[in-house]
């Protein structure tokens, strides 16, 4: 909205431009008003206009409407994918004005929408806040726990992350010395590059020696790494060719790796973060991948047919595969 200048703001005015001003401030509310009631018409009308949706959006956001704002981005949901900026965009704005159950239920859409390394980031930092606030209880120590385990399965792949830190920054907030060890542990059998840091992390940690077996175990993570790294560089700079991600999975295919298939789940789920790889090849063959190697989860399954029927609805093909694999299920 365009500044105004108010009577606090000016000097001295008369009382022509005192009358002047108020009428220019009531006629620039005028406009605000009219610009988003007619924004709102238009996305009645024609709800799969998405970029008149995104611009009632940006108008409601910016007169701080947040009651309409929060209707108007489930209704962009409803038609569209969101993307991961629009979820955080989404979160950030109801951390200010909503109760925590509201938040929670916003993250798990979110999360199940964009189970990335950002977005476990985000969820994770939420919960820092409120630990750093308030006493956990034995239930909320068990809840925060199974949170971590599962934000850990997004780290799982050769990316630096913050994550990691995170997730032990939280983990002592709960007074989890067994939890914070065992995410060192998981990390150091991760194939990153600064293995030295978090190994003296762990020895100041701990207090004493980690033993031979154990950076032994944290130097061979590394060597992974080093032959990981040309594949690491080739994804990072593709923004609309799956053909990089597909030899960085073929690649692990062909490798002996304990964690080989949650490696490559973690690489489909990455190269589906770049807007212009969410395609219906990619979603099929990471679908079909989930099912063949996670036959004993069919809920992951079914799962990845969800989100990838709601990223695109018009595919029957897709929605057929989310049918199958409904009956399959537990």
């Amino acid at each position: 909205r365009r500044k105004v200048q108010t009577r606090k703001e000016g000097s001295e005015m008369s009382s022509s431009d005192s009358d002047s001003s108020d009428d220019e401030m009531q006629d620039v509310e005028e406009i605000d008003e009219g610009l988003i009631d007619r924004l709102e018409v238009k996305v009645r009308s024609n709800p799969y206009d998405e970029e008149g949706q995104k611009e009632y959006i940006a108008a409601l956001q910016k007169k701080g409407d947040f009651l309409r704002l929060r209707e108007a981005r489930n209704t962009l949901n409803y038609y569209f994918p969101l993307t991961q900026e629009q979820w955080q965009s989404w979160i950030n704005d109801e951390l200010s004005i909503a109760e925590k159950d509201v938040v929670e239920g916003l993250f798990q859409r979110a999360l199940a929408a964009y189970p990335s390394i950002a977005m476990w980031q985000l969820y994770l930092e939420q919960w820092i806040h409120r630990m750093e606030s308030e006493e956990p209880t034995e239930d909320t120590k068990k809840t925060i726990h199974q949170i971590i385990l599962k934000a850990l399965d997004a780290a799982t792949t050769p990316i630096e992350s913050q994550l990691w830190s995170t997730s032990r920054q939280l983990a002592k907030l709960i007074k989890d010395d067994t939890l914070v060890n065992n995410i060192f542990r998981q990390q150091l059998g991760v194939p990153l590059p600064d293995v030295k840091a978090t190994l003296d992390e762990f020895e100041k940690f701990k207090g004493s020696d980690l033993g031979d077996g154990l950076k032994k175990h944290a130097t061979t993570s590394l060597e992974k790494y080093k032959l990981r790294e040309p594949f690491e560089k080739a994804v990072s700079t593709s923004t609309s060719s799956w053909e990089p991600w597909e030899n960085y999975i073929e690649f692990e295919l062909k490798q002996k790796e304990p964690s080989k298939n949650s490696l490559i789940t973690s690489l489909y789920e990455r190269g589906l973060q770049v807007p212009a790889l969410r395609t219906l090849d990619t979603w099929i063959a990471y679908g079909q991948f989930v099912e063949a190697n996670f036959d004993k989860d069919p809920a992951k399954a079914l799962g990845i047919w969800e989100r990838a029927c709601d990223s695109l609805k018009w595919s029957g093909l897709l929605w057929a595969s989310k049918l199958r694999a409904m009956t399959l299920g537990p």
